[in-house]
């Protein structure tokens, strides 16, 4: 372990295996860690975190990938990066064809907020896909979670797997007017309608473009809250992410 700030730049680690966490390089603590412009080939953990491992004190402690490559590394949680506490950004990046024994085939991340921009997720696995999930992101319990302009292709068993972050994310819409929407609802369901129930006493529409269904439910909603004054109308438009914005434009 890296138990002080640390910066490793163009580096590559080749063929390494580690008998607990950590593949290749590991960081607990108080620390900023940062890895800029490196590479991961054939690195394995015996336990969690087949190329990289952090454990990170809670708040604005970070753990920084940016030019980073990670290819073929496997470790139980998290094929190529297990990540606990503070923060974890990954940048212009690439993943691939990595393998966890359980959760988090590229990526698994618990108790920390996540940014992953500009970085391509392929090809990556989970060893036992009908008992664990996240084929190439899993993220447990984070209150910020920003996925932006990525690329995700070939993950088993799913691209992205949330668990208890949609929790985090009902605590914030309690108080507020809100309908929820369960999107692509033609695919398998991670959180069921009764679940959300349990905790909102909300509007949920199950919603599905593919199959044209829950929009006519959406628009009629859309309009109820309008005429009842609990939502006003104006000419801003509102573009969640990069990807919508850049079709938009095209």
């Amino acid at each position: 372990y890296s138990q002080r700030d640390t910066a490793i730049n163009g580096s590559y680690f080749i063929n390494l295996n580690a008998k607990l966490t950590g593949g290749a390089v590991a960081f607990k603590g108080e620390i900023q860690a940062m890895i800029e412009n490196s590479g991961f080939l054939n690195t394995r953990a015996e336990k969690n975190g087949g190329a990289i491992y952090s454990d990170l004190k809670e708040g604005n402690y970070t753990l920084l990938l940016d030019n980073v490559t990670i290819i073929n590394s496997t470790g139980d949680f998290g094929g190529a990066v297990c990540h606990l506490g503070g923060k974890l950004l990954i940048v212009n990046s690439m993943l691939a064809k990595n393998t966890a024994k359980y959760d988090g085939g590229a990526v698994y991340v618990s108790n920390a907020n996540i940014l992953l921009e500009n970085t391509e997720i392929i090809g990556n696995k989970i060893n036992m896909p009908e008992l664990f999930n996240g084929g190439g992101l899993y993220i447990d319990y984070s209150e910020s979670a920003v996925i932006n302009n990525n690329t995700f292709e070939n993950n088993m068993k799913n691209a992205i797997y949330l668990y208890d972050s949609d929790f985090e994310i009902m605590k914030i819409l309690k108080d507020k007017k809100a309908v929820v929407l369960l999107n692509k609802s033609d695919l398998d369901v991670v959180t069921s309608k009764e679940e959300v129930e349990k905790h909102l006493d909300k509007t949920i529409i199950a919603i599905s473009a593919k199959e044209n269904t829950g929009i006519t439910e959406l628009e009629d909603k859309i309009k109820e809250m309008f005429f009842h004054g609990e939502v006003s109308f104006n000419d801003e438009i509102y573009i969640t992410n990069i990807r919508q914005k850049n079709s938009l434009q095209d």
